[in-house]
């Protein structure tokens, strides 16, 4: 009803106060007292913000959600070298684990973010292989992956390395039962 939301506003601290409200410290050196606050971060970060304006018990759960890193890699030509071939996604096949997750394909038709005649594809790479390669290591992983299905006679794309240290939050069983509790 009367909520204030600030957006690119970096937040210090979150501080119980006695009248059951909360003061927010800003990096800017001012404060804000409010009734409530929503910290939108990842759930380590949110632990050390809230400080006693959590329960030891919610900072704690707070702080030992895991979190699965990931690394995406884009490749993208102007010019689309397999304009004939309809895959929207590639994913690899067999057991084992596997340094390449999936690939999604993105063309004219399938997305707005590429332009009339070119192809891009956005391949996502597992928690372990996002650790041990260098980016260059993904972006041969990559290439060689959209090669195995596409081909690889084409010309050499632009490629974008994105890594996440905290992409997904990965919950361990009894997770959610812990959380819906400290929310009641």
């Amino acid at each position: 009803r009367d909520a204030q939301v600030r957006l690119g506003t970096e937040v210090t601290s979150v501080t119980a106060r006695s009248d059951g409200s909360v003061l927010v410290g800003i990096a800017d050196g001012t404060s804000l007292s409010a009734t409530g606050v929503v910290v939108a971060t990842d759930s380590a970060t949110a632990a050390g913000l809230l400080g006693d304006a959590a329960t030891a018990d919610a900072r704690r759960v707070l702080t030992e959600a895991p979190y699965a890193s990931m690394a995406h890699v884009n490749l993208r030509w102007e010019r689309d070298p397999c304009p004939s071939s309809a895959f929207e996604m590639l994913l690899p096949i067999g057991a084992g684990p596997r340094d390449v997750l999936g690939t999604i394909v993105k063309t004219a038709r399938t997305s707005d973010l590429v332009p009339a005649g070119a192809r891009m594809t956005d391949s996502y790479f597992s928690s372990e292989a996002t650790r041990r390669l260098d980016d260059d290591e993904l972006i041969a992983a990559a290439l060689r992956h959209v090669g195995e299905i596409l081909g690889s006679r084409y010309p050499q794309p632009e490629a974008e390395v994105f890594r996440f240290d905290r992409a997904l939050a990965t919950c361990p069983p009894g997770h959610y039962a812990r959380m819906r509790d400290l929310r009641a």
